[in-house]
């Protein structure tokens, strides 16, 4: 009995996650390397590299997660951008860098929600860092705006909830930007 191309790339898929599993990292790049024959999309093909070596060389697959970034925005691709980025926070949570990017890049694309709730995680990180005032500032002011905006009171006593309990001095300033934008 013939297999299907489909298949025989399915059966492929499947080895080289039973590859990655127990630890053999270059039979699973070079049943890897054979896969990507199938697909012509470079940014894709870098991002899936940066996927598999994610379990083998974190710093490495860095380097092919920021290749596929900028093919990705080369093509006007930011949602892709945005979802890797996304990807990066969840390797690299104290990268708050990566978290201004996403920030920035929902903004772009309108979507405040999401927007929003990486500033709150942004803000909650920078606090127990102890980042310099000004970049807390900025973030508190934002989170604080776009709930103003969206007149949504329970957001805004959620946050200050929240506040409270991470570091009084923020929250007083925060009571206190609420009072004058009021």
């Amino acid at each position: 009995m013939k297999q299907s191309a489909l298949e025989k790339t399915s059966i492929a898929w499947f080895k080289l996650a039973e590859c990655i599993e127990r630890g053999e990292k270059e039979r699973a790049l070079k049943l890897y390397r054979l896969l990507m024959h199938s697909h012509n999309h470079e940014a894709y093909r870098k991002k899936l590299e940066a996927d598999l070596l994610v379990f083998f060389d974190t710093k490495k697959s860095l380097i092919y997660y920021h290749e596929a970034i900028i093919l990705y925005e080369q093509s006007g691709n930011k949602q892709e951008v945005i979802f890797i980025y996304e990807y990066l926070i969840k390797i690299f949570p104290q990268q708050l860098d990566f978290q201004k990017i996403v920030i920035s890049s929902c903004n772009e694309l309108g979507w405040l929600r999401k927007s929003y709730i990486y500033m709150t995680h942004l803000i909650f990180k920078m606090i127990a860092i102890d980042s310099l005032d000004s970049d807390i500032q900025f973030y508190l002011e934002k989170i604080l705006d776009h709930s103003l905006i969206s007149s949504n009171q329970k957001e805004i006593d959620r946050f200050l909830s929240m506040l409270s309990i991470s570091n009084i001095r923020w929250y007083e300033k925060a009571c206190q930007y609420l009072i004058i934008a009021t």
